[in-house]
């Protein structure tokens, strides 16, 4: 179920890139800190947090 999940994930992220669609690319980040600290990436996560955080701050509205 794993593999299914994580080439359905690809392929949704690949089209949202392909298609420039900035929110779902937000959206996106979100699900991926769940596996950034799952698998140990405290890195990407704080990035991930940052990035979700100056969103927020930058629109005045909450994601």
């Amino acid at each position: 179920m794993s593999v299914l999940w994580r080439g359905l994930m690809h392929m949704a992220e690949r089209d949202t890139e392909r298609e420039n669609d900035g929110e779902a690319m937000i959206s996106f980040w979100r699900l991926n800190m769940l596996e950034f600290w799952e698998h140990g990436h405290y890195k990407y996560l704080t990035l991930a947090f940052r990035l979700l955080a100056c969103k927020m701050i930058f629109n005045k509205k909450p994601i």
